[in-house]
């Protein structure tokens, strides 16, 4: 039996209905944050439509003292009243127990028992229960804490709070964790977080994204591709989703949208996800506006504004609620058209409604539809977020769609009925199930202005061509210096002062900057980094003419054990990934300099036109006596807060092409800033053996060198390079001493690889001297190349010998290692195929 103790008077509310409907709407309210006065909040809430919204227990405020328990939440009181099916999420850490998350045996029990006290206490009257929010995003605790990303953790919490919701509470709906990347959400599936849930939950904003991705049919398609993901684990089974979080921002910065844009996106994201049947609810982000500013996120987030006025949003998911809570999805109408989406529902009192808009800005879609054996009954016409009209089966084609003629002589046809659709669906109401679409005709729709946003004028700098040095751009003193509280400014450009210049070198970009600062202070984590003396660097690209909601920034530093850097966001949804960035750092006296080479892929970039630019920001970071001080700063948008329309520019003169990784291609150098007539010199993997290659490992990788026939590129042969981890990473690699040396001005591989990362070249010259290079790769069974030049003028890692970073005389040694930083779940093996290493 569960032993609890209540130190609040327990309020006596309405019983809710908990005959659950097909599909829950709802919207998050943010309550316990201080945001608005429920009674009214509810009132507003419930004419829209809604019926379950969704907000926060947090376990630090339910069990201030162990073992007792506050479970009462007057902000419940009135959406309990009126019948609401409230989902509480409960979440956040218990400093009785840990600053962070549960971890320990202990700590999951103790959270285990307060969330079955919460069901029990509110038995009958709040059906869904969220355990945790965003478990690998920090779920808002401040921080980053020790297992924020580790899936088994989080199975652990939930399969020992499971049992003891059901126990105290057989009826309420238990729903895991929300997820906020499909990585993330499939490691926990791995981990087998379905066993142990009634359903889960995930998160997805798409609004920031390119083009087409950031609209309904984009989110729809990803989360098809969820519900088919969660079968592949749930032994072929479906398993119920519920969408706690989505939402689209009307902010005037990057990534929002004028309010009927997020309108259109409310209609057609609802009416889309009610048609897959995996899909509970969906609680959209969120009610409320948090504020009246026009620039951040949460003060234009809401379908409200701040002060409960409607938005068009709020009246779209008004006119759309009863189609969405309480109609049947039957099957989608055949259109013959792609760029038209017709869905057909069926009402409770046996009418249906047939839901139809385009995606296209451009056009609207006129439809004709064929009565057949349908009834003839008055029709009503809606375009969501408007009031319906009556309309009767008859059209006189006296206007002929997408052109000129005009037929003023047509007859009425009793049997068609004719409306056009744009991006707003169109809903029509009558009995329609035996009717179909006999015609879809285009008509052309000016548009006037656009949905997104671009970059304001900043400052531009030129990244020089390739293989060249740019010139050096300084930006210290205190016009670009930022103070960060009451800390005092700059002295002289002996306390702070920075300069940088940047560079293609073949498909890398490089950022030089140096540092002149007086002391140096460096010893935070990698994601903490800027909080001591250190570079930040943001990039943006264009992609569809508008700058991106978040860009990609790296943090660099040089740390007592050497130079680190760390991606901080990634445009590109790289976050989980290892960064393919190489750093090298040093200080001299009072002057740090810092040399990036980062691949323009993982910005994006694979061609460029020449002019074209790169939203780029710098933030220098000053720690003087252990606290942040403040900042010099080329651009904005990246030392107070992030925002990509405030970067600065680097402008590309030549432009940019990376070579296509193919087969074909893979054999074909690419150009390098020097001509040579000789003939490369091949080391000896395609179809000629070994060639005195021997394996080398460094812990805790095995494995061993092998020679598969015709395999290779040029059919002839391959080398294949087979590792095992049972740590499941290290780094493993081939080592080859060449007799003689070999004169060398580049060095060139394809290969093709199954699960590492990251490729490091490594040569020995006549001088002694060691030269190193590093490049992220791709996993994949396709042929790639990459290819260093020994001599471009810039400084490799180098140590030992004439340690200038130029080859002298001959290489002696070649070396190539292959790291994986991490390989796929059940795999503790990995295999490189090498097709041809050469020396020019």
């Amino acid at each position: 039996m569960l032993k609890h103790f209540w130190t609040a008077t327990v309020l006596a509310f309405a019983a809710v209905n908990l005959s659950l409907t097909a599909f829950e709407l709802g919207s998050t309210t943010h309550f316990p944050q201080g945001m608005g006065e429920p009674q009214e909040n509810m009132q507003v809430f419930h004419q829209g439509g809604m019926r379950s919204l969704r907000d926060d227990v947090t376990w630090g405020y339910f069990e201030q003292k162990k073992g007792v328990y506050t479970p009462e939440r007057t902000w419940l009181g009135p959406a309990l009243a009126q019948g609401n099916r409230p989902l509480l999420i409960f979440c956040n850490y218990n400093t009785l127990y840990s600053r962070g998350y549960p971890l320990t045996p202990e700590h999951r029990s103790a959270y285990a028992k307060a969330a079955a006290a919460l069901a029990s206490h509110y038995k009958g009257r709040v059906p869904y229960y969220q355990i945790w929010n965003e478990w690998d995003g920090g779920c808002g605790m401040g921080g980053h804490f020790p297992g924020e990303k580790d899936p088994n953790a989080y199975v652990a919490l939930l399969a020992a709070t499971y049992p003891e919701i059901k126990k105290a509470n057989p009826d309420a709906v238990v729903i895991s964790n929300s997820m906020t990347s499909l990585k993330f959400l499939e490691e926990t599936f791995q981990a087998g977080v379905l066993k142990h849930c009634d359903g889960y939950a995930f998160h997805l904003y798409l609004f920031g994204h390119a083009g087409s991705g950031k609209y309904a049919e984009n989110y729809y398609k990803i989360i098809k591709g969820v519900t088919e993901m969660a079968r592949k684990y749930n032994n072929g089974k479906p398993k119920d989703l519920y969408l706690t979080e989505t939402g689209w921002p009307s902010h005037s910065e990057s990534g929002g949208a004028p309010e009927s844009v997020v309108a259109d996106s409310v209609a057609r994201t609802l009416l889309l996800i009610r048609t897959i049947p995996e899909v509970k609810g969906l609680w959209w982000y969120e009610f409320q506006d948090e504020g009246h500013e026009p620039k951040p996120q949460g003060d234009n987030f809401g379908i409200v504004t701040a002060d409960l006025t409607p938005k068009e949003s709020y009246y779209v998911m008004r006119s759309i609620a009863p189609v969405v809570r309480d109609g049947v999805f039957l099957r989608r109408l055949k259109t013959g058209d792609q760029d038209l989406i017709a869905l057909l529902f069926r009402m409770p009192d046996g009418q249906s409604v047939i839901a139809a808009w385009t995606p296209k800005e451009n056009l609207r879609k006129q439809i004709i539809l064929a009565r057949n054996n349908a009834p003839r009954e008055p029709l009503h016409l809606q375009i969501a977020g408007f009031e319906k009209i009556r309309r009767n089966w008859g059209f006189r084609q006296w206007s002929n769609a997408g052109n000129k003629q005009r037929d003023r002589k047509a007859e009425v046809n009793p049997d068609e009925f004719a409306f056009s659709v744009t991006t707003r669906p169109v809903l029509l109401y009558g009995r329609l199930e035996e009717a179909t679409i006999a015609k879809v005709n285009p008509i052309p729709r000016p548009v006037f202005g656009g949905g997104g946003t671009t970059a304001g004028r900043g400052k531009l700098a030129r990244i020089a061509p390739m293989g060249e040095l740019g010139r050096w751009i300084s930006f210290g003193g205190n016009r670009n210096y930022f103070r960060i509280g009451a800390m005092p400014a700059i002295r002289d450009a002996k306390d702070l002062d920075a300069k940088f210049r940047a560079a293609i070198v073949g498909d890398q970009l490089r950022v030089e900057v140096e540092v002149a600062d007086d002391k140096h202070v460096q010893k935070y984590t990698p994601s903490e980094m800027w909080n001591g003396d250190n570079v930040q660097l943001a990039f943006a690209s264009f992609r569809d003419g508008t700058i991106p909601v978040c860009g990609s920034e790296y943090s660099l530093g040089l740390t007592p054990k050497g130079p680190v850097v760390f991606r901080q966001s990634s445009e590109f949804g790289l976050d989980d990934e290892p960064t393919g960035a190489v750093l090298q750092a040093e200080r001299t006296a009072t002057t740090t300099r810092y040399e990036l080479n980062l691949p323009l892929r993982e910005l994006g970039i694979t061609r460029v036109a020449p002019g074209s630019p790169i939203g780029f920001s710098i933030a220098v970071n000053e720690n003087d006596d252990g606290n942040r001080k403040g900042f010099l700063s080329w651009g904005g948008g990246i030392g107070l807060y992030k925002n990509p329309q405030e970067y600065n520019w680097l402008l590309i003169p030549g432009g940019v092409t990376l070579p296509e990784q193919s087969p074909a291609k893979a054999q074909k150098p690419a150009a390098t800033n020097k001509e040579t007539k000789n003939a490369p010199a091949d080391l000896g993997f395609s179809g000629s053996g070994k060639k005195n290659w021997r394996f080398e490992a460094t812990k805790p990788a095995t494995g061993n060198l092998t020679l598969l026939p015709g395999e290779g590129p040029d059919k002839k042969g391959a080398g294949l390079l087979k590792l095992f981890y049972p740590n499941r990473k290290g780094v493993a690699g081939i080592v080859r001493g060449i007799p003689g040396g070999a004169k060398a001005e580049y060095i060139t591989l394809t290969f093709c690889n199954n699960s590492f990362q990251r490729i490091t070249f490594r040569v020995i010259d006549s001088s002694g001297q060691t030269l190193q290079w590093a490049a992220p790769v791709t996993c994949s069974d396709q042929w790639q190349t990459v290819r260093f030049a020994f001599n471009d003028g810039h400084n490799r890692c180098k140590w030992g010998g004439a340690n200038d970073g130029k080859v002298h005389g001959k290489v002696q040694i070649v070396c190539l290692y292959f790291e994986a930083a991490y390989l796929p779940e059940k795999c503790n093996s990995g295999e490189v195929q090498i097709g041809t290493i050469s020396i020019l």
